[in-house]
């Protein structure tokens, strides 16, 4: 095969005729490691641990920092779950803008390492350029591909607008393989570096910091449920069991027990309890609940409540206004009177409290019909059926107010005008105790369910009622359903005023119960990470560090020990040392700076630009210019 002659054998020159310093320099470093495994490593060092590090940290911060929804557990059936987490996305607990400035660093980085990689490239490109120089010269590089490949080392974009020019040079060579190759592997990497810059870019838009709500089931800790004390009050077939030894404290005087506590209720300023509406099958309860919810806690707990239904019977009843004094009604032969006075079942005192009568009242009675009173006592002669345990209650109210009565409210004839004004009424009410277990969730009740009490929690729930502890209350609650014109609305309204004002009255004696289940609600600002471009982003930069990985493998089979000294010749520095430092420029280095005589101390001149003999301008070494370094 034909031999390619070297300039160095056309000049006719050869290592014997090589001044003895050369001689002496070129034996040691040939003897010398070149050190290209060095540099390769190093290289592929650089590339691995930037891209596979920026990625690694990047989606480590997001693993590390990830907001999961909490699985509900068996214990817990609490309906509200909180924010749903979309499986699209992550959600970070950590800063939207520091997190976006780590994962654009890529961005930064990987066009940069381009000229990493190109010095990998470097090392299979020497040494094939190596090989054809030593056979017929087809596929060597032209003076101009020459030049594009010195600028592929470099790492930049330069050489693809050379090669645009060289394209349309109307005469051109077949390109050389070491350049095609050159070209194609900076055109992967650049393509590679502006790829993850564009998805990083992806990555800055999606990324948004949003509000989620994390709902997390916690063991209960908490009594914010309401109960009767364990014991005869609780139990209806305690043979012990009176409403009165329950609610009554008597020493010497009637005094309700927790009447301070009741008192505070009623007038909504407790900070222990409160009594709150609640609907549960279509029923309008009122239960005794904690005044204060804790904040963020959602909880499913037990408590009492009262569904109190009234239906207006003074139609029924014949209640009508015949002079100033009289305004008789009669229901049944247990429950009549006469409204004027006021006077009812021939008193015009209650019997149970001896308190007179004044703008309305109530009667209990053992059945719905109105037909037995509940404070008449049984066969017996010493039992109160009211101090027993019964539930439901039935109640016959009466109310007298000094309010006009409108068209409305009389065009039923259940409401009557009484001759020197006002207004008068009268309703059948039943009174039922529940049990009910409700789940608090977000601020209100999403849910309860509602089972009939036992009797004596009934009639203690009605006890203070039935004792005139609500009397005042009772009477304001008449008042207020007299604003509504339609008599049934006025009806319901006095009926959830007796339920109210029976929970409140009760609650000085209620115990706080363990609540059932509970979860912690919290708000949280996090990031919303879309996980296809931070995967795609993550992948990108493991290719990249892979691809690197690849280059130093071919780099390591190029022989790295020659093929470095050609490699750090294929530079803009080597160019040049081959044209202005002669000899020295042939001898064996390592690196490029051991071809410049400046280097080594010795004076090398300087480079001026002169016009030639042809009309251009060319290089001019001058010698025996020197200056110093500053």
């Amino acid at each position: 095969m034909e031999r390619y002659d070297s300039l160095a054998s056309q000049d006719g020159r050869s290592g014997s005729n090589m001044p003895p310093y050369l001689a002496k320099d070129t034996q040691s470093l040939t003897n010398t490691n070149s050190g290209g495994k060095k540099i390769i490593f190093g290289t592929m060092t650089l590339i691995v641990v930037l891209m596979l590090g920026l990625a690694g940290l990047a989606l480590g911060l997001v693993v590390a920092h990830e907001v999961k929804e909490p699985s509900a557990t068996a214990n817990n059936t609490l309906a509200s779950r909180g924010t749903k987490l979309d499986s699209d996305a992550f959600y970070v607990d950590f800063n939207p803008t520091t997190l976006v400035t780590i994962a654009s660093w890529s961005s930064t980085v990987a066009p940069l390492l381009t000229v990493c990689a190109m010095t990998l490239v470097s090392f299979p490109i020497a040494k094939q350029l190596k090989e054809h120089s030593q056979m017929a010269g087809f596929d060597l590089p032209t003076p101009y591909q020459l030049g594009m490949l010195l600028e592929t080392m470099t790492g930049g974009i330069t050489p693809f607008f050379s090669l645009v020019a060289y394209r349309s040079w109307p005469n051109k060579e077949k390109m050389a393989s070491c350049v095609r190759s050159a070209l194609i592997l900076l055109t992967v990497f650049t393509v590679l570096g502006y790829t993850i810059a564009a998805v990083d870019t992806w990555l800055h838009l999606v990324i948004e910091a949003i509000n989620i709500e994390i709902v997390e089931p916690q063991t209960p800790i908490m009594g914010l449920g309401r109960g009767l004390p364990d014991g005869p009050c609780s139990t209806q077939l305690s043979a012990d069991f009176d409403a009165g030894d329950c609610i009554i404290s008597d020493h010497g005087d009637v005094f309700l027990v927790g009447a301070n506590e009741a008192a505070r209720v009623m007038s909504n300023t407790s900070s222990n309890n409160a009594v709150y509406d609640v609907f549960i099958d279509g029923m309008h309860m009122a239960y005794l609940g904690p005044a204060d919810n804790p904040d963020g806690l959602d909880y499913r707990a037990e408590s009492l409540a009262m569904h109190t239904t009234c239906a207006q019977i003074g139609r029924e009843c014949h209640l009508h206004a015949e002079t100033k004094e009289l305004e008789p009604f009669t229901c049944t032969e247990e429950f009549y009177g006469n409204l004027a006075l006021p006077n009812v079942n021939g008193d015009e005192t209650d019997a149970v409290t001896g308190l007179p009568f004044r703008s309305a009242g109530i009667v209990f009675f053992r059945n719905a019909a109105l037909i037995e009173l509940g404070n008449a006592s049984s066969d017996s002669g010493n039992e109160n059926f009211l101090t027993r345990s019964s539930n439901p209650h039935f109640i016959g109210v009466w109310a007298r107010v000094e309010l006009h009565a409108t068209e409305e409210q009389i065009a039923d004839g259940n409401v009557v005008v009484p001759s020197q004004g006002g207004t008068s009424w009268l309703l059948n009410c039943t009174a039922t105790a529940y049990q009910i277990s409700y789940d608090f969730l977000n601020g209100s009740v999403q849910h309860a369910t509602a089972e009939v009490a036992n009797g004596s929690v009934g009639t203690i729930l009605n006890a203070g009622n039935y004792y005139g502890f609500g009397k005042v209350a009772l009477e304001t609650a008449a008042y207020s359903a007299s604003q509504y014109n339609d008599t049934q609305q006025m009806a319901d309204s006095w009926a959830q005023a007796y339920s109210r004002a029976a929970l409140a009255l009760s609650a000085g004696i209620m115990n706080g119960r363990a609540n059932l289940e509970e979860q912690q609600r919290s708000t949280r600002l996090v990031a919303r990470v879309p996980k296809a471009p931070l995967y795609t982003l993550v992948g990108l930069n493991s290719l990249y560090a892979v691809l690197g990985v690849l280059l130093a493998i071919m780099a390591l089979h190029s022989h790295p020990k020659d093929s470095n000294e050609i490699r750090e010749r294929l530079s803009t520095s080597g160019l040049v040392a081959a044209r202005f430092e002669g000899e020295r420029a042939e001898q064996a280095v390592r690196k490029k700076r051991e071809m410049f005589g400046e280097h080594a101390g010795m004076s090398t001149g300087r480079v001026g630009i002169e016009q030639g003999e042809y009309g251009g301008y060319v290089f001019r070494l001058r010698q025996g210019t020197k200056g110093r370094a500053s």
